[in-house]
């Protein structure tokens, strides 16, 4: 079985999030690789290397059992909240 996760943006302020996701695909076929709610995950967005702190996940299932959809709702990440998760 995979699932396709996809991982979108919801800015300070926001009331939903953005409607465009990470710049590349991610799929996994375990679903112990899924961030959790409020996990930290870093990867490129936007052409650049961001840290998200993640707000919610969604699961989807399609009723075929092949694919899983995952959507993963994340805000930006302030400084002073990783640094207590990378330096304890």
């Amino acid at each position: 079985m995979k699932y396709s996760v996809v991982f979108q943006i919801m800015e300070h302020g926001s009331v939903r999030p953005d409607s465009c996701c990470q710049d590349e695909p991610f799929q996994v076929e375990e679903p112990t690789w899924i961030p959790s709610v409020g996990d930290s995950v870093v990867m490129d967005y936007g052409g650049e290397r961001q840290a998200f702190i993640v707000l919610t996940r969604h699961f989807t299932y399609d009723g075929t059992k092949v694919t899983y959809t995952v959507n993963v709702v994340m805000r930006p990440a302030a400084k002073e909240e990783l640094d207590p998760r990378f330096n304890p």
